[in-house]
């Protein structure tokens, strides 16, 4: 599904529990190329959470990588037992909102999470398999450098640099 007429069909998966970033990301995907399977906005998962799209885009045969903004989890210990096993099959990049103590007070009134330590979160994810951005600037840029690659075999390397301008 195409949004505001925007977008092509892809392999990317996005979920987010800001649809300000959802939108964003259709936004600055359609003016990069890049294609998207899927893309879900959650808000304070009352109904359905990050889990649960996560489980999904795990069995999406559309679903090559999965992009994901989360402020806050209400049930971790699942969270790090997904992502490590759905890690293992596809890439998820994974950008933390409420990182600072007035982000976390942000993300509190936006979706009702508790955000927790951003280095715990961080290494806790880490260990799980994700790949941690720090921006919406690198969440685009890695998931659209997953979207042009091939799949890297163990063992291998690819080093990219320079998307935006060229340099470095």
């Amino acid at each position: 599904m195409t949004f505001y007429g925007l977008g092509k069909e892809g392999s990317i998966a996005f979920v987010s529990q800001s649809g300000g970033h959802a939108t964003r990301l259709i936004m600055d995907g359609t003016r990069r190329k890049m294609g998207f399977s899927k893309i879900v906005s959650y808000g304070n998962g009352r109904d359905l959470n990050e889990l649960d799209f996560l489980e999904y885009f795990a069995e999406d045969p559309k679903t090559k990588v999965i992009g994901m903004y989360i402020e806050g989890s209400k049930n971790g210990k699942k969270l790090f037992d997904l992502v490590k096993r759905v890690s293992t099959v596809k890439p998820i990049v994974l950008w933390k909102g409420g990182r600072t103590s007035i982000g976390a007070k942000a993300a509190s009134f936006h979706t009702g999470s508790f955000s927790g330590s951003y280095g715990v979160w961080k290494n806790v994810m880490q260990q799980a398999g994700a790949i941690n951005v720090e921006s919406f600037e690198e969440l685009s840029d890695t998931l659209l450098a997953f979207q042009s690659l091939p799949k890297i075999k163990k063992g291998n390397i690819a080093l990219i640099g320079g998307f935006a301008d060229g340099a470095g």
